[in-house]
Parts: structure tokens; sequence; C-alpha cells
């Protein structure tokens, strides 16, 4: 499970999902990661664009982020928009992905390049906060036998940066 971040729109289930690039904004304080990325992937035939700010801020774990994602006509040129707008590619994150709705969740499990498996649980409506959506979110995970002891909730993009031993902490 990586975090509980709702999703703007359901991606059809059981297709798997390459994310060929991430990026991170230039107002990243290197060594230390900043608490937004940005991306531009091409899947199953469709490119996307998302943007995630994670909080609280500055924090090692993220307990929720603000995700937009909506279709584009070119991943490359919302690649080359990222680029212009000062982001910097400083990971590239390759996955598979499949992913099922189960009710008011999404279920995903990832492998991911150099990473590893993962099954990560999206919350697709606000169940009256975050304290709350994280609640039910770990409820659903747990109900499905996921170990949530087990979660990381910083990204891929962070934990391939911290493999590469690019940052010294925080996020």
């Amino acid at each position: 499970m990586r975090r509980p971040c709702p999703l703007p729109a359901r991606r059809p289930g059981g297709r798997p999902r390459r994310t060929p690039t991430s990026t991170i904004p230039p107002t990243t304080s290197f060594p230390s990661p900043s608490p937004s990325n940005g991306s531009a992937c091409a899947s199953a035939g469709r490119a996307i664009i998302n943007y995630k700010h994670y909080y609280p801020e500055n924090a090692r774990d993220a307990t929720h982020c603000e995700e937009a994602e909506t279709e584009v006509s070119s991943a490359e040129e919302a690649r080359r928009i990222l680029l212009s707008l000062g982001f910097q590619e400083l990971v590239v994150v390759r996955k598979e992905r499949a992913s099922f709705v189960y009710g008011d969740f999404e279920v995903s499990p990832d492998s991911v390049e150099g990473l590893g498996l993962f099954a990560e649980v999206e919350a697709l409506r606000d169940f009256g906060g975050t304290g709350a959506t994280r609640a039910a979110v770990f409820a659903e995970a747990r109900s499905l036998g996921i170990d949530v002891s087990k979660r990381d909730l910083r990204g891929y993009p962070y934990l391939l940066l911290e493999k590469a031993g690019l940052l010294k902490g925080g996020r």
C-alpha cells in the first residue's frame, strides 16, 4: 500500500499501465526531495499528465496528497511542457499496473522496476477528512489481506531517489 490519494478519474480495471517518466520540480532543495512531482506517460494507447503534492510538507512519510491527472494528446508534448516549466527529470519510474475498482476504492498491484512488488489502495471519495479517509483505506487494505504495517507513503520517485543514494532525509 502506498498512500490514500483520491483519483480524479477511474482507470479501466485489469489493464497494465506503464509510467515511463517521473519528474521533480526545480524548487527541490536537493538532496532533500520536494513535496510534489509531475509525470507524463503513455499507456494502453492513452497519454496522461499527472501532478501530485504530498502532505504534510517536509515530512518523511506523507499522510495524503492532492493529485491532478488528465488525458492529453501527446505524452512527449506533456513531458516537454513539464521541462519548460522548470521540472527536472531525476528518475524514471517503470511499472506494470493492473487496477481494479472495489466499491469506493481502487486497488492496484504494481511491479516497479528496481523496487519490486507493491499493492496500492486509493480512496475514490472523501470519507470525511484525511483521518477518516486514511482509516477507511487501511480497513479496506486489511480486508484484502494486505499488511498495512509494511506500507510506504513516499511514492515511487522518492524510493528510487533514495535507492540511488540521492537523498539525505526528509521529504
